[in-house]
């Protein structure tokens, strides 16, 4: 009985060194995993930052390339105005010059012909024309409106009482007897006395300028502008009904905060008036110094921010949706091959245990019975007995 009491206790001593070999490799395991699970969010979490610095480097090369853009488009439009307003200056300047136009022996058919053949090389002019002291249209292109009185008319007005030889008078736009909005250059004729004796003066063709703007349109959102330096806007690409005698030039405006700055160019963003759309806007003055204008012009391009974004926004739902599915297999991954690691490790302990456990009850079984139990290798020696056989004896 005493023997197999001690068989009883040895064999729980050996269950439990089992199940403290096995909590111990559990313990292992579990920090496998955990290390490995760290590592998995250590990756994502680089791979997101890799991701979330290349979306912020492609907005910002957007932003960049968009600003560039426009205010490339802006600089067209304005230099190409400013060569039809020098044109036309030298034009005006050379009908100053001649003198006949301003004395009694002035041919008015002679220069009647030689207008039309300036404005008709000039495709950026609609009329040229001079006007008398007393505001008559002594000559024009347009013959039809010969002899009108534009006394009235604000451009008329502000070249005869400021009457300076060297500026050239920018009005700003009006609705002409054509019945489209205008904008007249025009130049004080002087007598060498300092006397007022009329004007010279050039219109803008709008539908020619309306066609520039519109060539550098490169997205449906897109629009641009012309204003005149008092917040009168004069052209719009593509057309839109604004309210009557709308003024820019009021405080937080595109138009304001771009005068404000004193550059020639700016681009700025904001909300235009009228509107809740933010937008991206460039803006260019046109006031070269060689023409001494007494009012300046601003042309204006601009784009819905919204719009501007549209592609990287899809880029970054793109990407961001392709980082979660990535994310998601991962994680399942992971956590699909430590279950199935967990319970081939769990199967592969029980095994083990089981083979130990029944390797040990066969050693105490061997070790402990009176039988005798011995081992014999290939040449028939023995190897092993049993130490608690009697009255064996080995014989060689």
């Amino acid at each position: 009985m005493a023997h197999g009491v001690w068989i009883f206790i040895t064999i729980q001593v050996m269950q439990a060194d089992v199940q403290t070999h096995n909590h111990s490799f559990s313990r292992r395991v579990k920090q496998r995993f955990a290390i490995q699970w760290v590592a998995l969010f250590i990756a994502l979490a680089l791979l997101a930052t890799a991701i979330a610095s290349n979306l912020l480097l492609d907005r910002r090369h957007t932003e960049t390339r968009e600003r560039d853009r426009l205010s490339t488009q802006a600089r067209i439009i304005a230099l190409n105005m400013e060569q039809q307003l020098a044109t036309a200056n030298r034009a005006l300047q050379a009908l100053l010059g001649d003198l006949s136009v301003w004395r009694d022996n002035y041919d008015r058919q002679t220069h009647i012909e030689y207008i039309r053949a300036v404005a008709n090389a000039m495709p950026g002019i609609r009329s040229i024309g001079i006007i008398d002291a007393d505001g008559i249209l002594i000559a024009s292109n347009h013959v039809g409106v010969l002899g009108t009185d534009f006394s009235h008319r604000n451009y008329f007005q502000t070249a005869k009482w400021q009457a300076n030889a060297d500026t050239l008078y920018i009005s700003a736009p009006y609705e002409s007897i054509f019945g489209s909005d205008m904008i007249n250059m025009a130049r004080a004729a002087l007598s060498p006395q300092g006397e007022f004796q009329g004007i010279v003066f050039a219109t803008l063709n709008s539908d020619h300028f309306r066609t520039l703007m519109a060539s550098v349109l490169y997205a449906a959102d897109m629009w641009d502008a012309a204003v005149h330096a008092d917040g009168s806007m004069f052209l719009r690409v593509p057309h839109r009904e604004r309210p009557v005698n709308v003024n820019l030039a009021k405080p937080g405006t595109f138009f304001t905060r771009h005068l404000e700055s004193g550059k020639t160019t700016t681009v700025l963003t904001g909300t235009p008036q009228g509107t809740a759309d933010k937008q991206i806007v460039a803006q260019h003055t046109i006031d070269p110094a060689e023409l001494r204008m007494n009012k300046a012009l601003v042309i204006s391009t601009g784009r819905n921010i919204d719009a501007v974004f549209l592609p990287w926004k899809q880029s970054a739902a793109l990407q961001a949706g392709l980082f979660l599915i990535i994310s998601a297999i991962t994680v399942l991954g992971l956590y699909t091959y430590q279950r199935r690691e967990r319970e081939f490790d769990r199967k592969e302990a029980h095994a083990r245990a089981a083979l130990q456990a029944s390797e040990e009850n066969h050693r105490l079984i061997v070790e402990n019975t009176k039988d005798v139990v011995i081992k014999l290798d290939a040449n028939g020696a023995y190897t092993y007995v049993n130490p608690r056989s009697s009255g064996f004896s080995v014989r060689t």
